[in-house]
Order: structure tokens, then sequence, then C-alpha cells
């Protein structure tokens, strides 16, 4: 059985990630929030200057821009899909609804606030989690029980100490 403080702890290394979630919605024109109808300003003619822009136009920056969102959409895939092995598999009420929450948390993510953005500089979306995230997806398929519980934790562990 996974201890309550191990899960604590797991809940607060998920933390750099909402809080990266939050720069880029910051980031985003209008902060992420709709403005009112008054304070909207009507289309230009004109090329608009913000960080999408030049979405069509390759420079270091937007390459730069464009790998990133890439790597948090795999990344984001994984985690969805790995939050859902462990409802899945799981032997523990408390990794399952932590794998819930991982789940429904970086689905929220990717819908939210990375999509719109890839989108807007022009990044394409990965057709899920990498080649490595693949693999581990797979390992942890082939286990069950507590070595599932087990590894699975390790792995959430080891992942967002990363971040």
């Amino acid at each position: 059985m996974i201890s309550k403080a191990t899960l604590k702890r797991m809940c607060l290394c998920s933390a750099p990630a909402l809080l990266a979630c939050a720069v880029l919605a910051a980031q985003a024109p209008g902060g992420g929030q709709p403005m009112p109808p008054s304070q909207q300003q009507p289309p230009s003619t004109t090329a608009p200057a913000g960080p999408g822009a030049n979405a069509g136009a390759p420079t270091a920056q937007n390459f730069g821009d464009q790998s990133f969102i890439s790597k948090a959409l795999e990344g984001g895939a994984a985690e969805v899909q790995l939050g859902q092995l462990a409802e899945q598999k799981s032997q523990s009420n408390d990794v399952k609804q932590y794998g819930q929450k991982m789940a429904s948390e970086h689905q929220q993510m990717v819908d939210k606030w990375f999509k719109p953005v890839a989108k807007q500089i022009g990044a394409s979306e990965p057709k899920g989690p990498s080649k490595k995230d693949k693999k581990l997806i797979e390992k942890l398929q082939g286990l069950s029980g507590q070595q599932f519980d087990t590894e699975y934790i390790q792995t959430m562990v080891k992942d967002h100490k990363k971040i």
C-alpha cells in the first residue's frame, strides 16, 4: 500500500507542471481569460504582432517554442494514459484515485493550455506519447498488483522530480 506521505509528495511534485501552465496562460493574449465585448478590438487588416504572428516563418524562437509545446503534449498524453492505466490495474484505492487525478488534470492542461498554444504558434500536435513513454506504458501494462503499484508510483515520483 502506498503511504499518504508518498502520495502527498507526488501531488506536490505536480505543482511545477501546473505552475508552467499558469505561466503559459498568463502569457497568452488576455491572460487566458476572454475579454468582455466592450474591450475587444475589431479585427485588423494588418498582420498581428503577437507570439504566433510569424508561426509560418521559421525562426530559432519558433522552433524552440514548437519543440517545447510538442514535448509538453507528448508528456501530457503519457500522463493521461498512465493515469488511466493506474485506475484500471491498481489494487490500491489511493493509487487509483491518484491515477484518476493525474489523468484528469493532465487532460485538462492539454486541452485548455497546450493545444491552443500549439495552434497559435503553428506547432504540430504529436500523435500521442513519445517512444520512451510508450515503452513505459507497455512495461506497466505487463505488471499487476503490488508490483504495478510500486512501479507506477516510483515512475510518477521520478518523472515529476525532473520538472
